[in-house]
């Protein structure tokens, strides 16, 4: 029977749904049809022709309506494609496994929005397919599925510093509320299926009728039958249950089409992967494995393709073994070489041979390029894992497997560049040469020498290196100076900068100072830094630091100070050596900018340790400038020299504080030092050097100690002449050894150095071994205020001329009299042509003695006062501004009797004020103003994380104390406090430190993330005049309340008797305030109060409490009681 008849016995719905089925199965198959006649073989051409034409008249049938289609095909093909009628459980069942789908694809984008809506739709259809009381079986599969994927995503979420979208958010929420409550119902089925997931779905199922038999076409029977596969090939199911066969003489077929989809949408690369390390288990030739190699190298690195995420481990060890691999495999067989420059060969259906003037098959591919990947995927892999973890060692160790495929890699292209033929580009080298460098520019020399060593035993024993022979390349040294050599002499630009840098770093970092400093004043990279990228600007900053700690190991103060000034005196450290972010307060960074920023910063193991770094330029800046401030007094030419002003800063802090205690970290123990050095405390000024830990990290750690015990002697002793050299006549040389514990020798020398510099005003007898103070050189305090004040006045008189000049515009002689008579009001007076008062001699006598004048000072003084009269007398250019026009009011000034400006009282004759508005009563004292002003609102000091994170790093706060409003004021992070503290979260990714805070308002983000860092905080009532008290030491801060009830007094009364008298800080008395500190979310002071179930509002009741009238007359008494005390 046709289709057409036999539709019209089915509902009109059921109807069009079989045709659309019907008429996608028969396009479908043509497509199949299409492609399985493409790949029949010659022997079976007639079947092909026969379905080519089948096909053709097909695609004629499409032009007419579909039911003549079908009624023009023959009965045996209507019998072949009947189509099944599909029960309402059937399609319902479908629907489930279309809704079960939907869910599975937002899992894989983690979109929780979509699966909260799809799992309620899953639900409704698992209702209808119940049977006896259980749910379907691939139903219960995914709601166990599911709970286990919720559960993994909370606890990634808690890890990760990403948070969700609020929407995905609430979507989370919601799929965790509906499955527990789900999965709780049918738990029964669930423990089924997790004790046999593999055989669940497959028990007590109903057998299916056997399929009617189809005509077997020559196609199907090529693709259909996995058994008659040879063992050197493989089968995979597909789409549709079709089964593809893959074997070595279709290899490149694959592979063509694998590029092909290569970056397409919906391509599943991990099935890609699969297939393809398959096809590399079937490869027979070298040329098969080759490509199939460079195909799936460049599909691993598809993983990692992202700006943020990291290439999977697995993948990248899968990688590095493929990459080993194809070295291998073109290292047994010279005639194929892998080059950038080499042409695509058409190798679908025979694979390339050798001609008779060919050497080599080239293959295009780039190893540099798999390599170069290769290391900037483990780098971004470190930056992603926690450098305190076991996982980030372990990482590490597979940088000995990179580094050999680097070697290998150059011993492959010397090989290929020997042949000119090849034109293999020199750039290839440089690249690798240069990766080798940075590979071991940073390592100690022992494990240099023990990764050489494993990289030639991985290759044979008569293979040799033209760039770094064997016998050449044993030690560290030898090694990283035959790299940089090379690649001074082949490369420009980058390549050879960061050769230069990493050589210099290596001298540096095995203290050969002074032939690091000589290279790097020679290739003048300070110069032109600015112009090469940011990793070489980062290389530099890094070669520079090292070069200053090399300095401060030979004890060089003064070069070690002046080498790491432009890094640590910017205050910028971490964001310069790129080993953290810097969140600066006012600046305008882009989210590009800073995700930039963090793909820059380096490995941990890379990492130069901040603190030491710090200690060191704090302890050389020490060593400098405290003599420096001790020369200060006797020298007032010396107060504009300032050698650091991040340590003047920080010792003018320290002075300013009224209560020292004792050193914590290492900058309290430098300010400790330096104020025990100033005052010629030179022992302990060293116990506190000493004293500080973090020297340990440095080698040699005795060494180091006994050095910077030697320098703090020797400026200990400058210091100690340069304050009290005006207090002596005569000093002996060995009463100045014995009290600095020196040499005589090295004393005379010292005292020798700062006179010569004419450092100190002194002669030293060699007779009788003292040192002799001239007097009068330096300067008094009366002196010094003097020649001060003189400046200033100089200064000043300079200013006022320029002023004269710019305001006279080339008329400054205009205010000089031309003629020698006095005149009235003149400096002649009154007496016309004679003296007068104050007037000059006219006649040419003898200048009388006119007393004291001041001396210089005098006739400065006169000068500025002379400057001063004439700046009195200056007035406006005539014609330099215009009369104001005066408008006149009244009828007859034209513009009517109040000229549109209104009566008396309405500021008529000035300026139309903004709120005038022709005279009607202004809108605003019509309709009034909505709201109203509170003037009693309390306004609080906001602090963020961020800053605070930033003051504990600088050491102006204790981590360790509980921070108060008190601590935070007193630090200078705020300036004052108004009605209290507010905590905020800007900057929450930063805190590192366990804290515990006691402020008077914090945001639920800062509460979160001070508790996700170990941290406590409660929040307290505070007022204006209690801060007072707490800066003043006036209160005690405590986070518990007044006691109150009568028991309580006499406990109260004997402590205020018995210590000194504080102010008790007070508690809340508004309800508003009341309620915040009773509830637990804000960490209330006053939450631990609340009963059990009971509202932090006033005005609920605890649930389910019952008060008699006895018992609530008895709480009425208790609280009159208490009222009363």
């Amino acid at each position: 029977m046709s289709r057409f008849f036999r539709g019209g016995n089915d509902s009109s719905s059921e109807s069009s749904s079989d045709e659309e089925d019907l008429y996608e199965s028969e396009e479908e198959q043509q497509q199949e049809q299409q492609d399985e006649s493409e790949e029949e073989d010659e022997e079976d051409e007639e079947e092909a022709s026969d379905a080519e034409s089948s096909d053709s008249d097909a695609g004629k049938a499409k032009g007419a309506s579909r039911f003549l289609e079908g009624w023009s095909e023959s009965e045996e093909s209507d019998t072949e494609q009947t189509t099944k009628v599909k029960s309402a459980k059937d399609k319902r069942h479908d629907e489930l496994e279309a809704t079960i789908t939907a869910i599975t694809n937002a899992q894989k984008i983690n979109d929780w929005n979509i699966i909260s809506n799809e799992f309620d739709k899953l639900n409704r259809q698992a209702e209808k397919l119940k049977t006896a009381g259980k749910a379907p079986k691939p139903y219960v599969k995914c709601i166990a599925e599911l709970e286990d994927y919720l559960n993994e995503s909370i606890a990634k979420q808690k890890v990760t510093i990403k948070k969700m979208s609020k929407q995905n958010a609430q979507g989370l929420n919601a799929v965790k509320q509906k499955i527990k409550k789900t999965n709780k119902e049918y738990q029964t089925q669930i423990e089924e299926y997790k004790e046999d997931k593999d055989g669940y779905l497959w028990e007590s199922e109903e057998e299916e009728p056997a399929p009617k038999p189809k005509k077997v076409r020559l196609a199907d029977a090529f693709t259909a039958s996995a058994d008659d596969v040879d063992d050197e090939g493989f089968a995979t199911v597909g789409k549709g249950g079709k089964t593809l066969l893959f074997t070595p003489e279709s290899i490149l077929k694959h592979l063509r089409t694998i590029m092909e989809s290569r970056g397409k949408k919906n391509t599943d690369k991990q099935e890609q992967i699969k297939i393809m390390e398959k096809l590399n288990e079937i490869a027979n030739t070298p040329y098969q494995r080759i490509r199939v190699l460079l195909t799936l190298i460049s599909t691993r690195f598809d993983l990692g393709s992202g700006a943020t995420t990291s290439m999977p481990l697995d993948h990248w060890k899968a990688a590095e073994k493929e990459i080993g691999q194809l070295l291998t495999t073109l290292d047994e067989n010279r005639d194929y070489v892998v080059i950038e420059n080499a042409e695509e060969w058409e190798d679908d259906e025979k694979p390339p041979t050798l001609e008779k003037d060919q050497r080599y098959i080239k293959v295009p591919g780039s190893i540099v390029s798999y390599i170069e990947r290769l290391d900037d995927e483990m780098t971004r892999s470190l930056q992603n894992i926690d450098p305190h973890t076991s996982e980030y060692i372990e990482r590490l160790t597979d940088a000995a497997a990179l580094y050999n495929l680097i070697f290998r890699a150059l011993l492959y292209y010397e090989l290929l560049q020997k042949d000119e033929a090849l034109a293999i580009e020199q750039d290839n080298i440089n690249r690798i040469v240069s990766r080798r460098l940075e590979h071991v520019y940073f390592k100690p020399a022992q494990v240099v020498k023990t990764l050489e060593e494993n990289s030639w035993k991985s290759v044979a024993a008569d293979v040799d290196s033209a760039i770094t022979p064997r016998a050449k390349t044993v030690e560290a040294l030898d090694l990283v100076n035959i790299l940089s050599t090379y690649l001074f002499a082949n490369s420009e630009g980058i390549h050879r900068a960061r050769a230069m840098l990493c050589q210099i770093y290596f001298l540096a970092l095995h203290d050969d100072y002074y032939k690091a400093r000589d290279m790097m004043l020679m290739s003048h990279l300070q110069e032109t830094i600015s112009s090469f990228n940011v990793s070489t600007q980062i290389l530099f900053n890094r070669t520079l630091v090292q070069v200053g700690l090399c300095a401060f190991r030979k004890g060089l103060v003064y070069d070690a100070q002046n080498t790491l000034q432009e890094i640590c005196g910017s205050g910028r450290q971490k964001e310069l050596l790129a080993q953290g972010v810097m969140i600066q307060r006012y600046s305008q960074v882009t989210p590009e900018q800073e995700r930039l920023e963090r793909q820059r910063q380096l490995p941990f193991h890379l990492h130069i340790n901040l603190e030491l770094l710090e200690c060191v330029y704090l302890t050389c800046s020490m060593l400098l400038e405290i003599p420096l401030l001790a020369q200060i007094g006797s020298s007032p030419d010396v107060k504009k020299r300032v050698i650091s002003k991040t340590y003047r800063r920080m010792l003018e802090y320290h002075e300013r504080q009224i209560f020292t205690g004792p050193p914590e970290n290492t900058r309290d123990h430098v300010m400790q030092a330096s104020k025990a050095l100033a005052a010629g405390e030179w022992k302990k000024a060293t116990e506190f050097i000493h004293a500080i830990k973090i020297w340990e990290l440095m080698p040699d750690t005795e060494s180091i100690k006994e050095m910077l015990a030697k320098q703090i002697q020797e400026e200990g002793l400058r210091t100690y002449l340069f304050t009290y050299a005006p207090f002596y006549d005569t000093l002996a040389v060995e009463t100045l050894s014995s009290m600095f514990e020196l040499d005589a020798t090295k004393t005379a020398a010292i005292v020798s150095k700062m006179i010569s510099h004419e450092e100190l005003a002194a002669a030293l007898d060699q007779v009788t071994k003292t040192v002799i103070f001239r007097k009068g050189v330096e300067l008094s305090r009366l002196q010094s205020l003097a020649l001060a004040l003189s400046d200033k006045a100089s200064a000043l008189m300079e200013s006022n001329e320029r002023t004269l000049e710019h305001r006279t515009q080339g008329t400054a002689n205009a205010f000089e009299r031309t003629t020698r008579h006095g005149g009235r009001g003149g400096r002649g007076g009154r007496g016309g042509g004679g003296r007068g008062r104050g007037g000059a001699r006219t006649d040419g006598g003898p200048r009388q003695s006119q007393g004291f004048t001041g001396g210089a000072l005098g006739v400065r003084a006169k000068s500025q006062s002379r400057s001063a009269s004439i700046l009195a007398n200056l007035r406006d250019n005539k014609g330099a501004y215009n009369k104001r026009i005066r408008k006149g009011r009244g009828p007859s000034s034209g513009y009517g009797k109040t000229s549109g400006r209104g009566h008396k009282g309405q500021g008529q004759h000035g300026h139309v004020k903004p709120w005038f508005q022709g005279g009607q009563t202004p809108l605003i004292f019509k309709h009034g103003s909505r709201g109203f002003v509170n003037h009693r609102k309390e306004v609080m000091s906001e602090v963020n994380l961020d800053r605070l994170q930033a003051w504990i790093d600088a050491g102006r706060i204790d981590p360790t104390k509980p921070i108060t409003p008190k601590e935070i004021i007193q630090s200078g992070l705020l300036g004052r406090a108004n009605d209290g503290v507010k905590l905020l979260a800007r900057g929450s990714t930063e805190l590192r430190s366990p804290l515990e805070i006691v402020v008077s308002r914090a945001s639920a983000a800062a509460i979160e993330a001070v508790e996700r860092a170990g941290g406590k905080i409660i929040t307290r009532f505070y007022t204006k005049d209690s801060i007072r008290r707490l800066l003043k030491g006036e209160s005690v801060n405590t986070v518990e309340p007044l006691p109150v009830g009568q028991h309580h007094v006499q406990e109260v009364l004997e402590t205020a008797r018995a210590g000194p008298f504080t102010y008790r800080l007070p508690d809340p008395t508004s309800r508003w305030d009341i309620e915040y500190y009773r509830d637990p979310a804000h960490r209330g002071y006053l939450s631990h109060r609340l009963k059990p179930g009971e509202s932090p509002s006033l005005y609920f009741k605890v649930p389910g409490e019952q008060v008699t009238k006895r018992v609530a007359k008895e709480k009425k008494e208790e609280e009159g009681d208490a009222k009363l005390f």
